[in-house]
């Protein structure tokens, strides 16, 4: 091999270094789409731009003030009685709340009643099957307060996703969709540095 096809096999080689790179790029850029990645789609509904929750206090079946602040909170809001439908409901987002292994700490999952003397008795009922569950009440103004805030939901009985620093970023509707919600709160918990 004679040093002018060495010098030829070098300079190929150089241009093929050197355009490869744009080459690869521009057909991945504006070939098929098949290979890229696909954009995700909430199962709940998004609110945007998020709400901050009113002003009201809300108070645990003891009687305590509660805060939902600190930590992302899965609120149940009941509009009427806690049923069958409605524990099958927290009895969901329990298990939801359990597939996300060391992430759960920072999600906490409350029920707000629809009238304050339903909440002792409730927490009583459901202490053993739900620990951690904040049962939660509102006195008449407050609720009332609450309600306009809410506005008309589509829903009867929503379940609320509320973030650390109080703002309302989500809902999901009578059918809760489990694998959905999972999907949703841990991809928030991932890119989320709060609570």
């Amino acid at each position: 091999m004679t040093q002018r096809n060495l010098n030829r096999i070098k300079f190929v080689a150089m241009a093929v270094l050197f355009f490869a790179p744009m080459v690869l790029a521009a057909v991945l850029y504006y070939g098929p789409d098949s290979w890229k990645p696909h954009s995700y789609t909430a199962e709940g509904t998004l609110l945007n731009p998020a709400r901050p929750l009113p002003q009201v206090d809300f108070r645990l079946a003891d009687g305590e003030s509660a805060s939902l602040d600190t930590l992302w909170t899965i609120l149940h809001v009941q509009n009427e009685s806690c049923q069958d439908d409605c524990q099958y409901r927290l009895w969901q987002t329990r298990q939801m709340r359990t597939l996300l292994h060391r992430r759960r700490g920072r999600v906490q999952r409350a029920v707000l009643v629809s009238q304050p003397a339903e909440a002792p008795e409730l927490a009583a009922a459901l202490a053993e099957g739900h620990p951690r569950l904040k049962v939660l009440a509102l006195n008449a103004a407050d609720r009332a307060v609450f309600n306009d805030w809410l506005g008309s939901l589509p829903v009867e009985n929503p379940v609320l996703l509320i973030d650390p620093l109080g703002n309302f970023l989500m809902y999901y509707g009578d059918e809760l969709p489990l694998e959905g919600m999972h999907k949703d709160i841990k991809r928030l918990l991932k890119l989320s540095n709060i609570g």
